[in-house]
């Protein structure tokens, strides 16, 4: 039976205490990481999600595009991704991952999905997996409504111009 204090629960709080206990399971794994989370999260996207260009990166990851080339020059620095040129588009360089930065990634997952563990240990298997689908779609909506091409802003600037009339 659910307990009255989980039914009456402010989301925004509850949004603030998970990434910070999150953050508090997770960072340490990434503390020898360039750029710590941040690093890992980009490297993660060039291996897994083959996202390759800095303008694709920022987009996905939501990071300023001007802060963007810092964090692969860092991870560059490291030996963990190389910018090479496109094959399609000789002005175009794509962020790709190097063999240690593959080896790096891999050893840096394990670690990462045993505090994710721990951080989930309040939940049974399937609800975790619930959980990350759920967030997963809640996370896709937010990233997608942030877009400056979502049109989102669009829609709600129509909508307090509109008029009955309209």
């Amino acid at each position: 039976m659910t307990e009255p204090a989980e039914l009456d629960c402010d989301l925004g709080w509850s949004v603030a205490m998970l990434m910070r206990d999150y953050k508090a399971h997770v960072e340490p794994t990434l503390a020898d990481l360039p750029r710590g989370a941040r690093g890992y999260q980009l490297l993660y996207t060039v291996v897994r999600k083959q996202i390759r260009t800095q303008v694709q990166l920022a987009d996905y990851l939501g990071i300023d595009r001007s802060v963007i080339p810092y964090v692969v020059d860092d991870l560059v620095e490291a030996g963990l991704v190389d910018r090479r040129p496109d094959a399609n588009d000789r002005r175009i360089r794509t962020v790709v991952a190097t063999d240690e930065g593959i080896e790096t990634l891999q050893r840096h997952e394990a670690a990462v999905a045993h505090a994710e563990q721990t951080f989930l240990s309040a939940l049974d298997t399937a609800d975790q997996q619930l959980f990350r689908s759920l967030l997963s779609r809640v996370a896709r909506q937010a990233r997608d409504h942030s877009r400056p091409d979502s049109g989102a802003g669009d829609t709600r600037r129509k909508a307090a111009r509109s008029t009955p009339t309209d």
